[in-house]
């Protein structure tokens, strides 16, 4: 019973639209965390595939397999997106001498990884996948992989705190795409995408 418009725009400009009510909601592979559950309304937990649960590091196909713990990115340059649950792991679980660069699109970060502008990258396991699989000779996984409590592994939509109708209204949408059954189809046709 509504009309959809849909508007592409970086990760970090979705957000401060749902702050500015310039739209509705974002849908942007946002994890739930307590800064956005204190900024925005938001949705129950969609299941956004393997992709989400698994956060990891890629670097440069040299340094392949090369960081296995967090202390490994000692003094090193690790990169993840503005506003993401990458920086916010990055931030907590790397090393304080580790230079935590945030960068605002990730196609961008990682062209800036294979030219050396930083020695590594954060990205959710599907991200990184895509990334190796169309520059196999470029980058690698690093060997890390963040731990990440259960609350991170699924997505939220972020809403306008004061928006509890359309809240309402998502929740009862996804809640009939969950019983439906429509979260493995979407996901698979995504993945053929």
């Amino acid at each position: 019973g509504m009309e959809l418009k849909i508007e592409p725009m970086s990760f970090n400009a979705c957000q401060v639209a749902v702050e500015t009510k310039s739209v509705d909601m974002s849908i942007s592979g946002f994890s739930w965390t307590e800064q956005r559950a204190e900024n925005y309304n938001l949705s129950d937990y969609y299941y956004a595939g393997d992709n989400e649960t698994e956060q990891v590091i890629v670097t440069t196909k040299e340094n392949e397999g090369k960081f296995t713990s967090a202390a490994d990115f000692s003094g090193l340059k690790v990169a993840a997106q503005t506003a993401s649950l990458q920086l916010d792991l990055c931030k907590s679980q790397l090393p304080e001498d580790c230079e935590i660069v945030a960068v605002g699109d990730l196609t961008t970060a990682f062209l800036q990884l294979k030219n050396g502008d930083f020695d590594a990258l954060a990205l959710a396991t599907g991200n990184a996948e895509v990334f190796i699989a169309n520059n196999p000779n470029d980058v690698a996984m690093s060997g890390f992989i963040f731990e990440v409590d259960p609350k991170y592994t699924a997505n939220v939509i972020l809403l306008n705190k004061e928006d509890d109708e359309l809240l309402a209204k998502v929740n009862e949408i996804l809640a009939k795409a969950y019983e439906n059954g429509y979260y493995d189809v979407w996901y698979e046709e995504a993945l053929a995408l």
